[in-house]
């Protein structure tokens, strides 16, 4: 009876510890996931190639099967946040690729070049804060931790 008691005691301390950490199954899947929006270079699902889709959506699908747990389910939204807000600053992207090139061929002869669109502060500012978020994410992932870092709150453009 008393060893009873003890475990049902006990148990709720096992569960609590273990739902403080991320699974094995899950972190690798939420890192392949990362890893996948990290490399995403297209503006949605539309725009990019069967295989990239397919690819992607592949690892973003097996993030949320293995997303188990309420902190699990809460990563793996996040990551699904960060997937469109990098798509959303590939759109950017793109309008400052464009921007770029019509200034170049509104270019009269003498003028000087102007600077590469990826020395352009809106564009580096995009890069530093998706490298930072990205770099603290699987960070976190890796250390099994739950918390969403402060870079990934936002990693829109300006």
């Amino acid at each position: 009876m008393r060893a009873a008691i003890l475990v049902l005691l006990l148990c709720p301390v096992c569960f609590c510890q273990d739902s403080r950490k991320l699974s094995d199954e899950f972190v690798i899947a939420g890192l392949n996931a990362l890893q996948g929006i990290e490399s995403f270079i297209y503006t949605s699902y539309d725009n990019a190639p069967g295989k990239v889709v397919t690819l992607q959506k592949g690892k973003m699908d097996k993030a949320e099967s293995a997303a188990m747990t309420p902190a699990e389910m809460a990563v793996n939204e996040a990551l699904k946040r960060i997937l469109k807000e990098r798509m959303d600053n590939n759109a950017i992207r793109e309008m400052l690729t464009a921007q770029k090139e019509q200034q170049i061929a509104n270019r009269k002869e003498g003028d000087p070049p102007p600077r590469p669109v990826y020395e352009e502060p809106e564009f580096i500012s995009m890069a530093k804060k998706e490298e930072a978020c990205f770099t603290a994410f699987e960070k976190n992932l890796r250390a099994q931790s739950p918390a969403v870092p402060p870079a990934c709150n936002s990693l829109a453009g300006k």
